[in-house]
């Protein structure tokens, strides 16, 4: 639909410089468009130009030591270097290679790439009738591809793929547009976590334009923001209307939260059955300080009898779904000096079909030892 895209967005006439208004048109040429996404054909005929010459200046891998490639080492004006933990081809007939180059999971990074920057292909219509392609045809395009299953809790992930970008883009002595499709919008929602600090600053300092995607769940209730006393009790309830779903919590205490389980009717929201298991941040439990447990596997041992009864219990009421559970003390940064400790509450409900067949809801309970506040 990018030929629809175009003509409602008004770009088609500052592509084709639209008269007096506009002095020139505008293609993108000149500039580089970053995308850091993850499903990249780099073969794709939209990141290549009307003589065939690809686009793609370079492509850059999160954190493979098996990708090969070249090390990027920055150097800052202070002089100080930094060798990013990633690998990145920058020749055309290195990209090309698919031996190389493979990139096997999905096709998102090549959706968005195409759209922000494809080039427009004059044998292959659209809605209209008109050539698809991107809003920025003639930009010369640097692709990260980052795996979201291991880079969407902390964020470094992103911010070397974004060092890579604007190095490139330094070297080419080119303006840089950024798209970045992170897949989740865990953390912080209040500007304090590292990456949403990094972000900022790398838009307002470096003048870098971003455009953010932190995933589909606008339309959804998804973030919750909670205050409570010392030794309040705040209930929540995963929502479990997908298969897979995860639940991120962080307490801003460096104090103990006692975290319990229970599962609940969704009907009537009435507590159905809770697990005699504890859980406490500051790691004064087994089940504290980082480790999980895991109902199908059998290596996590009980106690007594009534524990082992317990999981058996719960075994029966979540049948196939796998539930695991994190509440630990981890520290972040409120900016680039000053950091603070929070209590973590991390929850992964694997194959939910049991929830939506019994209509069963995941309860959890938290009791802070001092007032604070959840996100």
């Amino acid at each position: 639909k990018t030929d629809t895209t175009r003509k409602v967005t008004q770009a088609d006439e500052v592509i084709d410089g639209c008269g007096a208004k506009l002095p020139q048109a505008y293609t993108g040429k000149g500039v580089m468009v970053g995308v850091i996404d993850a499903g990249f054909d780099v073969t794709h005929p939209m990141f290549k130009d009307k003589d065939g010459n690809l686009r793609i200046k370079g492509f850059y891998q999160v954190g493979d030591s098996k990708f090969g490639g070249e090390k990027i080492t920055l150097t800052f004006d202070s002089g100080e270097t930094m060798e990013l933990s990633g690998t990145a081809y920058t020749k055309a007939e290195d990209i090309l290679d698919t031996l190389k180059v493979k990139d096997v999971d999905g096709s998102h990074g090549v959706h968005c790439a195409s759209i922000a920057a494809g080039s427009h292909i004059s044998d292959v219509k659209g809605l209209s009738d008109a050539p698809l392609g991107g809003i920025a045809p003639e930009a010369d395009l640097l692709l990260c591809n980052v795996n979201h299953s291991d880079s969407e809790y902390e964020g470094w992930d992103f911010v070397e793929a974004l060092y890579f970008l604007e190095w490139e883009a330094y070297l080419a002595g080119k303006p840089l547009v950024v798209s970045l499709s992170m897949n989740s919008h865990m953390g912080w929602h209040d500007g304090w976590s590292p990456t949403a600090y990094y972000l900022g600053s790398f838009c307002k300092d470096d003048g870098v334009a971003l455009s953010l995607c932190t995933s589909n769940e606008g339309g959804f209730k998804t973030y919750l923001h909670e205050k409570a006393a010392a030794k309040d009790t705040l209930r929540l309830i995963p929502y479990t209307g997908y298969t897979d779903n995860y639940c991120w919590g962080g307490l801003k205490t460096d104090k103990n939260v006692k975290m319990e389980v229970g599962i609940i009717n969704l009907d009537d929201k009435k507590e159905y059955y809770r697990v005699p298991i504890t859980f406490n941040s500051d790691g004064s439990t087994k089940f504290g300080n980082g480790l999980y447990f895991d109902f199908d596997d059998d290596t996590q041992k009980f106690e007594n009898e009534e524990e082992t009864a317990a999981k058996a219990e719960f075994k029966n009421y979540i049948k196939s779904g796998a539930v695991q559970i994190f509440c630990y003390q981890n520290e972040a940064m409120k900016n680039e000096k000053a950091s603070f400790v929070f209590s973590n509450v991390f929850v992964s409900l694997r194959g939910t079909e049991w929830a939506q067949k019994g209509n069963w809801g995941f309860n959890l309970y938290l009791i802070p030892d001092e007032a604070t506040e959840l996100h």
